[in-house]
């Protein structure tokens, strides 16, 4: 809906949160980059790849759990140039130019006598210059020539678009660039995008790692030491790479702030708004979740015997129930907070047995905590709850008649959401038309305890769902428990309400990612009709 133009394209989509007039708000986020591969043929020009088209603008943003009545994100960042709602003035942005990015993998040259296309206007197409820092100056024959013979590209001698001020600009690929700055680190696969001050700023995880530290296990990966002691930020306009140290403690990267005291800042330099948006990368969610099978027991003789030995659920038959960001209320918690849940199932079942959380907001980032579940319980995992959903007579039907009428049903990702002593399953439902191949969300399905309901909103399924005396939930207003005029029973249903009320909150900032998944096989898609 946001691409515009067939040349931009959204790499990712970045789960993130942000402070709003409604307070902070789970919503996601992607950067509208510029792809020179999907130019037409003829506009394949080297001056058009390395001259003309050389950077993407702006972003593009919904909130998670809000939705049109015809299944499409309500956008609060959008449109070239980028709008944004007055509810997220932090997501105003003064510089949208996107030089640097992951999916900028080719050269260009600034400072020439062609101008930079910078996004289309009505019968016309606005222009700039760049004006960040220069890179590679080809003011002289001699580098003209290394040039030519670097890229065999005979323009950098012969074209008469560069002049003495033209400069050139590679590695403009930011996992590649903070390679080539960092080649001693481990590097994330996933950047994501921050915006600050009005600036858009690349955010990414960065490791110390060994396979020599002593009486440690061996991940698969073939590490058995691993330290997310890094954070590197990279500028999208001019490229500026910075790498702050927030794990002072790790005696690896301590070696290498000695070695490079320029390069590895203090954490106590960066930007507080920027810092605001760190979160717990997956990557280390994963490799820790795997040790934990086996490492969550502390007893000897359970240890050794692999007694409680846990495995990852399968949120289907093919595909692991994978660690996902959300904004939900932890237990013994009072507010709510952006952390990172994967939940666990005993070896060999299928039901639930913990669930891990990952801690994102300050003063408690990267805090662990796990919830032990009670074993002498069957409380339904992942895979138990799909079958359940699937089984149900009024959703089998739905799905049936709508595969049926020119399109196809498409499922989102399933949502764990942990309310009090039981666990609420969230699932979105969208619908696609062979035509158009555009996913609109049109049911919330959800499962508590025995219950699995279907509804047009989360509104809508919630009032669905029974707890306690079985009511929905009343709009009359009652008096509060113990207020004069109260009775007994209107105490009870006052907390049930309050139940239902905090269920609503904790929902509303809880769905997130359905769109990913779609964008993702989107993306395979082209990539395999292209093979």
């Amino acid at each position: 809906l946001q691409s515009i133009r067939p040349y931009y394209q959204f790499n990712d989509i970045d789960i993130d949160r942000y402070p709003s007039a409604k307070g902070q708000w789970q919503i996601m986020l992607a950067a509208r980059e510029l792809n020179t591969n999907r130019l037409s043929e003829q506009a394949k020009t080297w001056i058009n790849l390395h001259l003309t088209y050389t950077h993407g603008y702006g972003i593009t943003a919904n909130e998670v759990s809000e939705f049109s009545n015809q299944g499409q994100p309500i956008f609060i960042a959008r449109d070239i140039p980028t709008k944004n709602s007055k509810d997220f003035d932090t997501l105003k942005v003064t510089e949208p130019r996107i030089y640097f990015g992951e999916s900028t993998n080719n050269y260009i040259i600034v400072g020439t006598k062609t101008s930079e296309f910078d996004y289309p206007q009505g019968e016309e197409n606005k222009t700039t210059k760049y004006q960040g820092p220069k890179g590679i100056p080809i003011n002289s024959f001699p580098i003209k020539m290394l040039m030519a013979m670097r890229f065999s590209e005979t323009n950098f001698l012969l074209s008469p678009q560069i002049t003495k001020d033209s400069n050139l600009l590679i590695y403009r690929n930011i996992r590649q660039r903070v390679l080539k700055l960092a080649p001693f680190l481990l590097i994330d696969n996933d950047p994501y995008l921050v915006v600050a001050k009005g600036k858009l700023h690349w955010i990414i995880d960065a490791y110390t790692y060994s396979s020599y530290y002593p009486y440690s296990k061996y991940h698969q990966h073939g590490m058995n030491y691993l330290r997310n002691s890094v954070k590197v930020l990279i500028n999208a306009y001019t490229g500026k790479v910075d790498f702050y140290v927030i794990d002072e403690k790790d005696p690896v990267i301590r070696v290498w702030q000695k070695v490079f005291p320029k390069l590895l800042k203090s954490a106590a330099n960066i930007d507080p708004e920027i810092a605001a948006h760190f979160r717990y990368p997956e990557y280390i969610m994963n490799v820790q979740r795997d040790m934990l099978l086996q490492y969550h027991m502390t007893n000897t003789k359970t240890f050794y015997e692999k007694e409680d030995y846990w495995t990852i659920p399968y949120e289907n038959k093919n595909e692991l129930f994978e660690p996902y960001y959300a904004n939900l209320q932890l237990p013994g918690q009072t507010a709510n907070e952006f952390v990172m849940v994967q939940p666990f199932s005993p070896r060999g079942k299928q039901n639930l047995i913990a669930w891990l959380a990952a801690r994102c907001d300050a003063p408690n980032y990267g805090k662990l905590v796990l919830y032990k579940l009670p074993k002498d319980q069957n409380i339904y995992g992942p895979a138990q709850i799909e079958s359940r959903m699937y089984q149900d007579q009024n959703i089998s039907q739905l799905v049936t008649l709508w595969n049926q009428q020119q399109s196809r049903v498409l499922w989102g990702n399933l949502l764990l959401i942990p309310l009090e002593k039981s666990i609420l399953y969230v699932k979105p439902l969208y619908m696609e038309s062979e035509n158009s191949q555009q996913a609109e969300l049109k049911r919330i399905v959800m499962v508590y305890q025995n219950q699995v309901v279907i509804g047009t909103t989360i509104l809508d399924a919630i009032n669905q769902i029974k707890i306690a005396k079985g009511k929905p939930i009343s709009k009359v207003t009652k008096p509060e428990p113990g207020a004069p005029g109260s009775t007994a029973e209107d105490d009870d249903e006052q907390l049930e309400l309050n139940q239902r009320q905090s269920l609503i909150r904790q929902l509303q900032k809880s769905i997130r990612e359905q769109q990913k998944l779609f964008n993702q096989q989107k993306k395979l898609l082209e990539k395999l009709r292209k093979l």
